[in-house]
């Protein structure tokens, strides 16, 4: 069995929460070979709750380094913008801590930045009877942590679910190589108050997957991934919060049971990056579908999406199943997108609150062909050898991208959603025959080794869930 293609999407499942959130957490920027190149900017939104009512948050003096500054602007409809820019000689991976209070209580929340540098110029062709041309620049790499759960649930008896979480590490180079497990480093840190953060675990050595055991006390869990060799080089960064059961009301002198505590709203998107296929400096045509999840406390209720602005020549979106729970939009591409990089701002309603959403996105692009190596001198006209055979063609990169019919969340064994494989051969996608001539795609469970389904579809109901689980579609020839 040959696998050609994968992906793998984690199921999981939510509490009630209290939270303070930015409307981007992490971005990767479009640089030049050793630096950004030319300056970039980004808009952060952030956003509290108290309950499941929306408060003014306090945002301090963001803390940047160097080339990096930050403004904060005045709160809109309880939100308020921070401006991050990046100078465009800029030439490594870093973070911004942004001071947020609300009431009596200052959590440091943390905007991550990586950047994606092009590949350098081919090397000039050895002197020979003719120059020879120089090798095409190396692709750059993409890489991304996968951590199992999104929130980690605490019950009010200080129980959590699930007990550990697991880091994966993935790359891709380009268009050419499809996403694979990377062995880097693991960083991982605790926190009792979302303010000091103690580091709790370090890679010794290079890997690819780590296992973490949640201690007693802790209230998130920051997890990082850095270049293999040290922890020096950030690549991705996220952190997972601690969900917690509201406590019980207390019973009134008279006594009556006290009010049940508000439901919070949490509002996300199942996919809030993404880095399309490209050429040397166009994109290549595709679309991606991303889907708005929103939840009252832990129950899923539908999304309103508003007029999505930031899109680009090149660029389209377009609402699906708005109004609903199923409510979604998709981003389409076409070759005439060259822009680097940039953010889709997503307004969204539920219950007549408002949320404001960002998407980034930025371009794989190839890296230029070198230059002509100079002519050498003519050598001595040697015996004409025998005519060698044609070479093979090449073949195109295969992609895999699994996309969910209804979120990857689920509550109270209630509900279904279909996990759906598109398979895309050099950025276009593999549909009928031409996708039965490439192989079989087959879904496997929690790592198990026998397949629990077979072909581009398979529905996963809650009652399959304990807790969460990985389903990994393969392309097997």
């Amino acid at each position: 069995m040959a696998v050609k293609s994968s992906d793998q999407i984690t199921l999981v499942d939510l509490t009630d929460g209290y939270s303070i959130m930015l409307s981007l957490d992490a971005i990767s920027l479009n640089g030049g070979v050793s630096s950004l190149g030319t300056a970039q900017s980004v808009t952060v939104n952030v956003t509290a709750y108290k309950g499941g009512v929306k408060v003014v948050p306090t945002v301090g003096t963001p803390t940047c380094p160097t080339n990096v500054s930050a403004s904060v602007g005045s709160a809109a409809d309880s939100v308020v913008p921070v401006t991050i820019t990046f100078a465009a000689a800029l030439a490594a991976a870093g973070k911004v801590t942004i001071p947020v209070a609300v009431d009596d209580v200052t959590i440091n929340k943390e905007f991550a930045y990586g950047i994606a540098f092009k590949g350098a110029t081919g090397a000039t062709g050895a002197t020979g009877a003719t120059g020879a041309t120089g090798a095409t620049g190396t692709a750059a790499y993409a890489y991304d942590l996968i951590v199992s759960h999104a929130a980690v649930v605490k019950s009010e008896a200080g129980d959590f679910t699930p007990e550990a979480i697991t880091l994966t590490a993935k790359r891709g180079q380009g268009t050419t190589v499809a996403p694979a497990n990377y062995s880097g480093r693991f960083k991982i840190e605790t926190t009792t108050d979302n303010s000091t953060w103690t580091a709790a675990y370090t890679s010794s050595s290079n890997e690819a997957t780590k296992t973490y055991t949640i201690p007693a006390g802790v209230v998130a869990i920051r997890c990082s991934l850095y270049l293999a060799g040290g922890t020096t080089t950030l690549l991705d960064q996220q952190t997972v919060p601690i969900v917690s059961d509201g406590a019980t009301g207390a019973t009134g002198a008279t006594g009556q049971t006290g009010a049940a505590g508000k439901d919070a709203y949490t509002v996300i998107l199942t996919n809030e990056s993404h880095s399309f296929a490209a050429g040397v400096s166009a994109a290549t045509a595709t679309n991606i579908t991303v889907n708005v999840v929103a939840y009252k406390g832990a129950t899923q209720v539908a999304a309103t999406i508003g007029t999505i602005s930031g899109q680009v020549t090149g660029m389209t979106t377009s609402l699906v199943s708005n109004g609903s729970t199923s409510a979604g939009f998709k981003v389409t591409v076409t070759a005439s997108l060259t822009t680097k990089s940039g953010v889709l701002t997503i307004p969204v309603t539920v219950d007549g609150h408002s949320f404001t959403k960002q998407f980034s996105w930025s371009l794989a692009l190839t890296g230029t062909t070198g230059a002509t190596g100079a002519t050498g001198a003519t050598g001595k006209t040697g015996a004409t050898g025998a005519t060698g055979k044609t070479g093979a063609d090449g073949e195109d990169a295969l992609l895999m991208v699994i996309t969910t019919s209804a979120g990857n969340i689920f509550k109270n064994s209630s509900g279904s959603t279909i996990l759906t494989a598109h398979v895309y051969k050099a950025g276009t996608e593999v549909t009928g025959s031409a996708l039965t001539a490439l192989g079989t795609i087959k879904w496997y469970k929690d790592g198990g080794s026998t397949a629990v389904g077979t072909g581009a579809s398979i529905t996963v109901n809650a009652s399959d869930i304990t807790n969460k689980a990985s389903y990994t579609a393969q392309l097997e020839s």
